[in-house]
């Protein structure tokens, strides 16, 4: 009887002692669970401020894009309207050579005739 006593007694004890080891297991679990939990709060914020991030520098870059744009467009049609004034610009020195011949033969016959 004595024996078996002292074999409840030692497998209560047991029994105790794993009890205690795995509350203590159970207690670490959970503060893993809520510094994982926390860790996942964080990592959505960050995800979060991320995202918000990437739809400022998408907004940046379209808007960029249609400055580039009309940039481009404005450039055409500055480039454009500089090749009209050059074409003007040779049109008018021909012009004003022409007349300047025109009036040196002119002179020219003028002197020939005054020279007889």
């Amino acid at each position: 009887m004595i024996i078996m006593s002292l074999q409840l007694t030692q497998k209560v004890s047991d029994l105790t002692s794993n009890l205690y080891l795995k509350e203590a297991e159970l207690q670490y679990c959970h503060s893993q669970v809520t510094r994982y939990r926390n860790e996942a709060v964080l990592l959505a914020r960050g995800v979060n401020s991320l995202n918000s991030d990437i739809s400022d520098y998408q907004y940046k870059l379209e808007c960029q894009s249609n400055e580039l744009a009309a940039s481009q467009l404005e450039q055409r049609r500055l480039r454009e309207e500089l090749e009209v004034a050059r074409r003007q610009k040779e049109e008018l020195l021909e012009r004003w050579l022409e007349e300047k011949r025109e009036e040196a033969e002119r002179l020219n016959k003028h002197n020939a005739t005054q020279e007889r």
